[in-house]
């Protein structure tokens, strides 16, 4: 029996190359031309240089080709990092709406369920909340007495939502403008809400002692603004949100 030639040899490593570069991509180009060199130098067949060229063929094919799943998630960059904002309102007792909005442009995706403000015994329930600019709102009635809902801007007067509502009536709405807004009805007078409606997801309702938190705020500059339970704003302050971390705890830092 012969063992093989040195032209055998050299065709099955380079076979054994194209393969490799295109199953790892781990060849450089530089290091296959080094060894189809050596073997050009130890044979006489003018075919090796055809080879060589389809070797650096399928190497570029291989970096062209889209990344599969697990290089794609070894590539993707890093989640910027974000945190929580505690504090408490100045001087401020009873709760409040407070809204963080950002200064820099930012991506918002309204949520797609309807937030819900309900009337029973009397009081629209829950007397103060939030919703997002371009999310469904529901006004509803849940008792046998017969509603109203007279929606409108605290700040302009413009009414957006006017009816009357039966028992298990409901009427549904989408806040094109951010502000806050008043809700009443002229049935009964007394009966009154506020709803905060944001261009950005960065709001919350404070407790009876002005403390609130705001959940997942990347770092940057801040307008933090306040309404009170009149649909009144009552503060404006700059601030600067910094320490970013999951799930920490950022401090409220007014700017000079």
């Amino acid at each position: 029996m012969t063992s093989p030639g040195r032209s055998t040899l050299a065709r099955c490593w380079i076979a054994h190359l194209v393969r490799a570069s295109v199953a790892r991509r781990s060849w450089l180009p530089d290091r296959l031309g080094n060894m189809i060199a050596r073997v050009g130098r130890t044979s006489r067949h003018p075919r090796w240089g055809l080879l060589a060229c389809t070797v650096a063929i399928a190497s570029c094919a291989a970096e062209d080709r889209p990344p599969g799943p697990a290089e794609t998630e070894s590539r993707a960059p890093a989640t910027k990092a974000v945190g929580s904002l505690v504090a408490t309102v100045p001087g401020r007792a009873g709760p409040a709406l407070v809204a963080l909005e950002p200064r820099s442009a930012y991506d918002n995706e309204p949520p797609a369920s309807a937030a819900l403000i309900d009337q029973f015994g009397y009081t629209f329930e829950p007397p103060l909340s939030i919703a997002q600019q371009g999310q469904p709102v529901r006004f509803g009635n849940s008792e046998d007495v017969d509603h109203h809902v007279r929606v409108a801007h605290a700040e302009t007067r413009a009414v957006v939502v006017n009816t009357n509502l039966l028992m298990d009536e409901s009427v549904e709405h989408v806040f094109a403008e951010p502000g806050p807004y008043t809700v009443r009805c002229d049935i009964h007078p007394a009966m009154m809400a506020v709803i905060l409606v944001l261009s950005h997801p960065y709001g919350a309702v404070t407790n009876n002692a002005g403390e609130f938190r705001i959940d997942g705020i990347p770092p940057g500059a801040y307008d933090l603004s306040g309404w009170d339970v009149a649909g009144e704003q009552f503060i404006e302050l700059a601030v600067q949100v910094s320490k970013p971390a999951d799930g920490i705890e950022l401090e409220l830092n007014p700017r000079e």
